[in-house]
């Protein structure tokens, strides 16, 4: 469905936690949802949704269900998905520091066993020389 103006402006749920927002020329899916932790009403995007062509439309919205799927799940097991989320995002960003300083160290060790094998070498040299 093309885009006519802002009178499709809004929020429109489904009844299972999914809201299509449209804003304009744009419209996105949203993952609308009470924290079992908080019980703060709070929302999480679930991509956008394609207004141009149908097909693509479709797509969209089996991905949004998909990914609204899956946050149903945590909620079932009382995980709030945006906390959820974050504490994922943030294991990745600290494995990837433990990578890098790994890689920094094992790179400093080599730099410096291959100093002393080139010492060794220059040593051995000049001791012959006498």
């Amino acid at each position: 469905m093309p885009f006519k103006g802002a009178a499709l402006d809004g929020d429109r749920g489904d009844g299972n936690h999914r809201v299509l927002r449209m804003r304009g020329p744009s419209a996105g899916w949203i993952f609308r949802y009470t924290s079992p932790r908080t019980c703060e009403r709070r929302e999480i995007g679930l991509g956008s949704a394609r207004r141009e062509d149908k097909d693509q439309a479709q797509a969209a919205a089996r991905a949004a269900r998909e990914r609204a799927l899956d946050f149903e799940l945590m909620l079932m097991r009382d995980i709030d998905p945006l906390d959820e989320i974050e504490t994922r995002k943030r294991a990745g960003r600290e494995k990837a520091a433990a990578e890098k300083a790994r890689h920094k160290q094992s790179a400093f060790a080599l730099s410096q066993t291959s100093t002393l094998t080139s010492s060794r070498t220059d040593r051995r040299e000049t001791s012959g020389r006498r």
